[in-house]
């Protein structure tokens, strides 16, 4: 196997590695910010925690999108590239841009 060719498949290992981190930072993401908009909400305590976590999760998750368009240009995947970009929007508008209402209000789940 030569360099190159192992520089390649590392490298598609390395994105399917991205691809999975993506998907569990995701259902961490949305799972906290349901229980924080919850009938029964956290403890003031638990929630700092977990706004923190999420804070966290959504800088790992857009570290993650970056990481698996520069690994698709690299391999020549320019429908994977958009694939992923739309994917990102599509979970921003569903999860983070979701209106929650709070005691008569309305506001977004994530801002």
């Amino acid at each position: 196997m030569s360099d190159e060719n192992l520089q390649r498949q590392m490298l598609i290992q390395s994105t399917r590695d991205t691809n999975s981190a993506r998907a569990e930072l995701a259902f961490l993401i949305k799972s906290d910010i349901s229980l924080l908009s919850g009938d029964k909400p956290p403890k003031t305590k638990d929630m700092e925690k977990m706004v923190c976590g999420i804070n966290t999760a959504i800088v790992a998750m857009n570290n993650a999108v970056q990481i698996s368009l520069y690994s698709y240009q690299v391999l020549g995947g320019r429908n994977a590239q958009l694939a992923v970009v739309k994917e990102h929007e599509t979970f921003i508008k569903q999860v983070s841009f979701k209106e929650i209402e709070d005691k008569c209000n309305k506001h977004l789940a994530w801002s």
